[in-house]
């Protein structure tokens, strides 16, 4: 009898994830495109600079291994850094509902219709609790093949 496979997963990466000033809605970002951005570092850690539109498509590879290391931040016209806290899933469970988190973070996988290959994305949410039914169903209305 075969022994099963025992698969040992590596730490992630950490990231950094500078959004525009005042940004809110879903974040889309697309690895392996040679269409993307280059790969940036900060620190050691991948620093993903997301555009007015939330979709950044960058040529890392996808960031997988445990332990994720995750730091967002709004990041004004001047450079300066504000620090945006994140819950994990979709359960925002604050008082604060006019507070802006990030949210709803998942890994996603697609077929292309361009490459036939499937593509891999990580998503999440920025907005405030009141918003989180609007801006989630934005996230799950994004046709990721147009991506």
């Amino acid at each position: 009898m075969a022994c099963p496979r025992l698969f040992i997963l590596s730490k992630a990466a950490p990231e950094v994830h500078l959004l525009p000033d005042g940004f809110k809605g879903p974040v889309f970002i697309a690895f392996n495109r040679l269409d993307g951005e280059q790969e940036r570092y900060e620190d050691g850690k991948r620093v993903y600079v997301i555009p007015n539109n939330g979709i950044l498509k960058t040529k890392f590879p996808p960031n997988d291994g445990t332990q994720h290391d995750w730091q967002y931040y709004y990041q004004n016209v001047d450079g300066k850094r504000v620090a945006i806290p994140y819950v994990i899933g979709t359960d925002v469970l604050t008082k604060d509902l006019d507070r802006v988190i990030v949210f709803a973070i998942h890994t996603v996988s697609a077929p292309s219709d361009r490459t036939k290959k499937d593509m891999s994305f990580f998503t999440y949410v920025v907005g405030t609790p009141r918003e989180k039914e609007r801006l989630i169903r934005k996230q799950q209305d994004v046709n990721l093949n147009a991506l």
